[in-house]
Parts: structure tokens; C-alpha cells; sequence
């Protein structure tokens, strides 16, 4: 996709949610649906509606060293391009056992665009982590 092809694109987002191109509006609780939303549409039915894995589909992600410890863009790297087979990326991250999961299925821009995938980020390393569950 191309850079202006992707500004156009991010433009129009923003001006159908209502908000001047380029804000960076970010609540965990009401934009884009909320973050929690966010999480159960997207991530809940492979990792749990609190983050506790469901195996063998997703691993744990509350208390998970990588969600906890990574960089934010190294998480959405993750998300955005998924995980899979023996070149899964961080590792170092994983513990004994968790090689049996399933692959992680990429997040193209039609499913989160990148205010969404922010807002999620932001969410699974803070309030996720707190269990901060089910709020709108």
C-alpha cells in the first residue's frame, strides 16, 4: 500500500470518527469502542475473556513477560503481523510448553486500524494488566 494511498485512508478514519485527521485521541474505555471491546471482538476467544490463555489456541496474555516487558511497537508488530511456526519472533519470551500453541493469525488494517491498534496496546499492557475486565 502506498504512503499516500495509507494517509488517505487514515484521513478518512478519522474524519468518520468524528475527529481533525492526525488527533490521537486515546481512552481505553470509550474510543474505538473501547479497548475492552476491542479486546473481546478481536483477541478474547483465543486468550480468554481475562487474559488467561486458552490452550492450545492462544497462550496467556495477563501476566505474559512479552505483553508485560516488550516495547509497544514490538506488541503490535505481533498483532499487526501475527506469530507463527518455528520462526515465531521474542522467543525468548516464551516458556516451556507454550511451543504447542497455535499460530497467531496477522491483523490486517481491515480488521484494526492503527487508532484502534493503539488503543488495544495501550490496554493489554495497563489495564489489562491489573484486570481491568468487562468495562465501557
Amino acid at each position: 500500500m502506498t504512503k499516500a494511498l495509507m494517509r488517505t485512508l487514515l484521513i478518512f478514519a478519522a474524519a468518520t470518527a468524528g475527529l481533525p485527521a492526525g488527533a490521537e485521541q486515546v481512552n481505553e474505555w470509550t474510543a474505538a469502542g473501547g479497548a475492552w471491546g476491542l479486546y473481546r471482538k478481536n483477541c478474547s476467544g483465543c486468550h480468554g475473556f481475562q487474559g488467561q490463555g486458552i490452550p492450545p489456541v492462544g497462550t496467556p496474555l495477563k501476566g505474559n513477560p512479552f505483553v508485560v516487558n516488550a516495547r509497544a511497537e514490538d506488541l503490535k508488530a505481533v498483532v499487526r503481523n501475527g506469530r507463527k511456526g518455528k520462526d515465531k519472533r521474542y522467543g525468548e519470551y516464551l516458556k516451556d510448553g507454550e511451543v504447542g500453541f497455535m499460530n497467531m493469525p496477522p491483523f490486517e488494517l481491515v480488521i484494526l486500524n492503527e487508532r484502534e491498534l493503539d488503543l488495544l496496546v495501550s490496554y493489554l499492557k495497563g489495564g489489562f494488566q491489573r484486570g481491568e475486565f468487562n468495562q465501557q
